[in-house]
């Protein structure tokens, strides 16, 4: 059984994967020096984009795996996942480039936490900043709202919203509720465990779903900020606006409505549900005019 597989899913992201994967040749190096040269890794990539042509990133450390449509994040991983044999499995962005000690430090911790299922580090912006997505809780309506509207960069707000945990403190390490699916090792035997992710999340929201299954399951999920991941953030979606947009909203409602519990629950997640459509289509909206614009 190999120790790590370090799996991608591409979807018109073949411009950026390889530096990706250069960040990632080096990360495994520094992991070997580490743990010795027979620690075995590798890399595959699920292709979403059939029309992508991957063939000048085919080489022997690296796997590809032929979708046969863009099946979504969530159902291409599963996919891959039935045929990775590894221990653990570093779910990681084509947009993203990792740090040197990235691999090994997720990997110590796991190793000596076997309570825990997920370990992943501090995101990044290219230009330096931190991303909020580091640090989430689970979003409730209210949050969903807040968080959607954009009404969350209002300071007043901030402390309503739960779907960011927290807007600064991103130098600690912390058990958290919300891993980030761009960047985050999961352990193989937890993940199957759960049946990985569900395949209804098209895009957005999975991970949030995935890290609260994992939650419920009695894991624990650590965030690991000494080690960081520069993530662009959205390249795969840059030229369709429509449906990004449309799943965007799609998924926290269905994530909204997989957890509502009692009538109190159902009467927030009606509410919720027609604001978040007022808000999908003046969005909506807004973005058809830009490009009528021309903007």
């Amino acid at each position: 059984m190999d120790l790590l597989t370090v799996l991608y899913i591409n979807y018109h992201a073949s411009k950026v994967l390889g530096e990706s994967i250069r960040s990632v040749r080096a990360a495994m190096a520094a992991c070997r020096s580490h743990l010795g040269p027979a620690a075995d890794m590798r890399m595959v990539i699920a292709n979403n984009s059939p029309e992508d042509d991957l063939s000048l990133l085919r080489a022997e450390d690296i796997t590809i795996m032929q979708m046969e449509r863009n099946l979504g994040f969530g159902r291409a991983v599963n996919r891959a996942c039935e045929q990775i044999g590894s221990e653990y499995i570093l779910l990681l962005n084509p947009d993203t480039s990792i740090d040197r000690e990235y691999i090994y430090e997720l990997l110590r911790f796991l190793q000596q936490q076997p309570g825990y299922a997920i370990a992943y580090g501090l995101l990044r912006n290219p230009d330096g900043s931190v991303q909020t997505a580091s640090l989430r809780d689970y979003p409730d309506v209210l949050s969903a709202v807040i968080k959607l509207s954009g009404l969350w960069r209002w300071p007043r707000m901030r402390s309503l919203v739960a779907y960011n945990k927290q807007l600064t403190g991103y130098d600690q390490a912390q058990d958290v509720n919300v891993a980030s699916g761009a960047c985050m090792m999961v352990r193989a035997k937890a993940f199957h465990e759960i049946h990985g992710f569900d395949e209804r999340f098209f895009l957005y929201a999975e991970d949030i779903d995935l890290s609260r299954r994992l939650r419920e399951a009695g894991y624990g999920i650590r965030f690991l900020p000494h080690v960081a991941v520069m993530h662009i953030k959205q390249y795969s979606v840059r030229h369709d606006w429509f449906r990004p947009l449309f799943h965007f909203y799609a998924s926290m409602v269905l994530y909204l409505a997989k957890y509502a519990r009692g009538i109190t629950g159902y009467l927030q997640l009606g509410l919720g549900f027609l604001f978040i459509s007022l808000l999908f289509f003046l969005q909506l909206g807004k973005q058809a005019l830009c490009r009528l614009l021309g903007k």
